[in-house]
C-alpha cells in the first residue's frame, strides 16, 4: 500500500507566498470583471426600445403653487438633457398669468428657428437669480417666449390642480427625435 502524505503543501520561498496570493486575487477581479461585463454586453444587446428607467416619459415637477412661485422669484427654470439617454436637450419649463394651474409653456433651450447646437444661458441679476432673458450663442438677449417650442408630445401637465409633470413622451417613444 502507497503512503499517502496527509501534509499541506508549504511554499518556502518569500516570492512565492507573495506573488501566489496577488495572482489568485486578480484572477478572482479578471472573472468577476468578465462576467460583469457579458452582463452588460446582454443587457445593453440590439436596438432595443427606449424603456422609462432610462429616459422616463413623465417628469414630474411638484406642486404647481411651488413651481409658479419659484418662477416669478428666479425665472423659468431648466431642466438639462430630458428625454434623452445622451443628455442632449435642454428644457426650459416657464409659467405666465395668477393663476398657478394654468400658464404652463415648455420651451428648447435654444432659439426659436436656430440650431439646435447654439444652447442659451440664463441672464442672472444682481442676487444671482435667473431672469426671463437668456443670451445665446451669437450673444443676443432673447425672451423666454423667443425660444424653440418642443415637438408635439413635449408638454406640460396640471394634475387635479395642484401637481405638475413635464410629459416627454413626443421625445421618449419612437416617433420623437
Amino acid at each position: 500500500m502507497a503512503k499517502v502524505n496527509d501534509k499541506p503543501v508549504k511554499l518556502r520561498s518569500p516570492l512565492t507566498r507573495a506573488l501566489l496570493p496577488n495572482l489568485g486575487g486578480l484572477a478572482v477581479l479578471g472573472l468577476i470583471g468578465l462576467m460583469l461585463w457579458g452582463f452588460a454586453a446582454y443587457i445593453s444587446r440590439g436596438d432595443a426600445p427606449t424603456s422609462d428607467r432610462l429616459a422616463p416619459s413623465n417628469l414630474r415637477v411638484g406642486s404647481v403653487t411651488n413651481v409658479a412661485d419659484e418662477i416669478v422669484d428666479k425665472g423659468p427654470i431648466l431642466f438639462p438633457g430630458l428625454g434623452t439617454t445622451e443628455g442632449e436637450r435642454t428644457i426650459v419649463l416657464d409659467h405666465t398669468g395668477d393663476d398657478p394651474a394654468i400658464g404652463w409653456v415648455v420651451y428648447y433651450a435654444y432659439p426659436a428657428g436656430g440650431d439646435e447646437s447654439c444652447v442659451v444661458e440664463q441672464v442672472r441679476n444682481d442676487d444671482g437669480d435667473g431672469t426671463r432673458k437668456f443670451t445665446d450663442c451669437d450673444g443676443n438677449t432673447i425672451d423666454v417666449s423667443e425660444l424653440s417650442p418642443p415637438p408635439p408630445g413635449v408638454n406640460p401637465v396640471v394634475e387635479n390642480q395642484r401637481l405638475l409633470s413635464i410629459d416627454l413622451s413626443g421625445v421618449t417613444n419612437d416617433t420623437g427625435r
